[in-house]
């Protein structure tokens, strides 16, 4: 990390610390509630913000029409750390849902959720 340095003990007593957090899982935070989908002419953007920081690397969204998976959304990289956001071209017109499967940093715990959504004309 950038201009932080542990000494020996200050190592060992973060691995204690990061040792002895249980895992749970991650809750959908935010105001509103829920993922917010901005649309901008022709792009989107998703975001779905949670209460604890989420390991973007191992996380995805993507979105459904009925039972067909229509987009696949890798997560940007440069977000906070307790945020999930993509950006993709403007679907068409029609109902949609959002989905993510997010694993929890530093422990793993995988959840997932979903969230519909429309596309007006």
């Amino acid at each position: 990390m950038h201009g932080l340095r542990l000494t020996g003990g200050g190592m060992v007593l973060s691995l204690l610390i990061l040792g002895s957090v249980e895992a749970r899982p991650l809750h959908v935070a935010g105001s509103p509630p829920g993922p917010q989908i901005y649309l901008s002419g022709q792009n989107t953007q998703y975001v779905v913000r949670f209460d604890g920081p989420v390991d973007h690397r191992t996380s995805v969204l993507f979105i459904t029409r009925g039972s067909v998976v229509v987009e696949t959304l890798p997560p940007s990289h440069d977000t906070q750390t307790n945020v999930l956001a993509a950006a993709a071209p403007r679907l068409p017109a029609g109902q949609y849902v959002l989905h993510w499967v997010v694993r929890s940093f530093p422990d793993g715990e995988e959840t997932d959720g979903s969230s519909g959504f429309a596309v007006p004309q």
